[in-house]
């Protein structure tokens, strides 16, 4: 790992942290994570997954492997990005 990945790192876990802190992410919950695959959606997965929530992450097709190999709890298969569905992720999610 290069010195600006490392240094990078703490800042993508904290905004993870942080933000399913405000979301107060529990068992009970579904999130849909758009960027599954980034730095902040790596280890906000990751994050949700041991807090119980059901997890659906979005990704570009090249990341999928990369995503699937995040967690086995991933919920269903990572879905293609979302730009362009108007927000109707379930039809680009067919898993869902």
């Amino acid at each position: 790992m290069d010195w600006a990945t490392a240094a990078a790192l703490p800042v993508a876990g904290f905004t993870a942290r942080r933000d399913l802190d405000l979301l107060r992410v529990g068992d009970t919950d579904t999130l849909l994570i758009h960027g599954a695959a980034g730095a902040v959606g790596t280890v906000a997965v990751q994050l949700a997954i041991v807090h119980g929530a059901t997890v659906i992450g979005t990704a570009s097709s090249a990341n999928h492997d990369y995503l699937l190999g995040l967690s086995s709890d991933l919920a269903g298969q990572p879905c293609e990005g979302l730009s362009g569905t108007s927000g109707k992720w379930s039809s680009a999610c067919p898993a869902w």
